[in-house]
């Protein structure tokens, strides 16, 4: 990683970015690699890489950034947590939101708009100190800007595995974007388990621009569902908030800390047709509707 000596200056083709979370309530430290994206050549025979900048959101407000260098010999750019956290104060309680983007020029625009209108994704990445990775593929995802109207999100968590060794948490990254701080969004989660049987309901506090991790054990004990009750497994279904959402399932083995880490989408995202106005407005009030 090479910092940049000369700062850049974004512009608006499609605003992606790649958002990831700390995760120092599990001791551990995050990282991420991105892409590494080359401009076609122009005639000068040097390839051009993009560089990123990658933004500290702390108490729902970009406190920090750190601008890298692409070395167009590698596939992707790899930062790690001791590096974007050199010289800033430590946090004092809950987990930062981490989003990176490319810097570009106005000349990018043709080649880039297209390429990051497809799928482009990065790797979360963390580590135990002992050296124990763990890591998960997913999308960049557009950043919006303030005063954006979100969709609210309807999501599912899979994967939950409950016994003496392991203790599940759900990761909920919440970008809002501009420079609110202090502010919300309001999630309800119901549980059910893989018989279909609905366990528990949950309502919870996400900040913005941040991320929050809840503890699914001690939740489903907070409401009286026994641990006899989780030996199936158990599937979380979030709906509400109106921000832009990447959601986990992080499950960490207490005797040796190695952390696994599982983001799928609900099925619904992939049913072209509720891109369609006369289906999206009933679908989405069936689906966020009291149950």
């Amino acid at each position: 990683m090479r910092p940049i000596r000369k700062k850049a200056t974004p512009v608006g083709v499609f605003p992606k970015r790649f958002l990831i979370s700390t995760l120092r309530q599990l001791g551990q430290e995050v990282g991420l690699t991105v892409p590494t994206l080359v401009a076609p050549a122009n005639g000068s025979g040097e390839p051009r890489a993009l560089p990123a900048r990658l933004h500290v959101y702390r108490g729902g407000r970009d406190v920090h950034q750190l601008e890298v260098a692409a070395d167009p010999r590698r596939p992707c750019i790899e930062i790690w947590q001791r590096q974007w956290e050199a010289g800033l104060a430590p946090a004092n309680t809950g987990e930062d939101l981490i989003a990176v983007e490319y810097l570009h020029a106005p000349e990018d625009a043709p080649w880039l708009g297209p390429r990051m209108s497809r799928e482009v994704e990065g790797q979360f990445l963390a580590r135990a100190a002992d050296g124990r990775y763990g890591c998960v593929l997913t999308s960049f995802v557009p950043f919006r800007p303030a005063g954006y109207k979100f969709t609210p999100i309807i999501g599912l968590t899979h994967y939950h595995k409950f016994g003496p060794e392991f203790e599940n948490f759900t990761l909920f990254v919440n970008a809002k974007g501009g420079g609110d701080g202090g502010g919300v969004n309001r999630l309800h989660v119901d549980y059910y388990n893989f018989s279909g049987e609905r366990l528990a309901t949950a309502d919870l506090e996400v900040p913005y621009n941040s991320g929050h991790l809840h503890p699914v054990e001690a939740s489903l004990a907070a409401h009286g569902v026994p641990a006899a009750a989780l030996a199936g497994g158990v599937i979380a279904h979030c709906r509400g908030g109106v921000s832009q959402f990447s959601i986990f399932t992080l499950i960490r083995n207490r005797r040796t800390g190695a952390l696994g880490f599982e983001h799928s989408l609900p099925p619904y995202y992939y049913v072209t047709g509720i891109s369609h106005p006369a289906i999206r407005g009933p679908f989405y009030a069936r689906a966020l509707a009291p149950s």
